[in-house]
């Protein structure tokens, strides 16, 4: 039995470590714009989560990267709810009114916020997100 492709173990693991340094990169990129990347590291099918309203979706795509919705949840964030408060006269907590001058109590809650996920195949994500953060477009590259 003789074939011309031979199998070469140490190629394999080059193979998975290039992936999983350009799945580092795409979860940086991802993480810098505030979203959340939800798949395991060095797959090859990125799925992320972010806001409603986000630019993580178009980012991808002005990369060149085929990005889908895949669906909506919910994530709950540290910081969820954030409240304004001021003293009131008979020391209670009080909503903030316009043109109020007494100083501002912030207070933070955990919450549960709404998130669309997105799936985004690894295609090239070294050039691609060197590209955006460089201001380049992918017809640039």
């Amino acid at each position: 039995m003789t074939s011309s492709a031979r199998y070469v173990p140490r190629l394999q693991f080059e193979r998975l470590d290039d992936r999983k340094e350009q799945f580092d990169k795409i979860n940086r990129f991802i993480s810098e714009r505030l979203g959340w990347v939800t798949s395991i590291r060095g797959d090859p099918e990125v799925r992320f989560e972010c806001v409603p309203g986000s630019t993580v979706p178009e980012d991808l795509r002005a990369a060149g990267h085929e990005v889908s919705k895949i669906g909506e949840g919910e994530r709950i964030l540290p910081a969820g709810m954030i409240e304004r408060f001021v003293i009131g006269d008979d020391g209670e907590r009080e909503p903030v009114t316009e043109g109020s001058t007494r100083p501002v109590q912030i207070v933070s809650h955990a919450g549960i916020t709404q998130v669309e996920t997105y799936c985004c195949r690894m295609n090239a994500c070294d050039a691609a997100v060197d590209a955006v953060t460089s201001g380049k477009t992918a017809e640039d590259s």
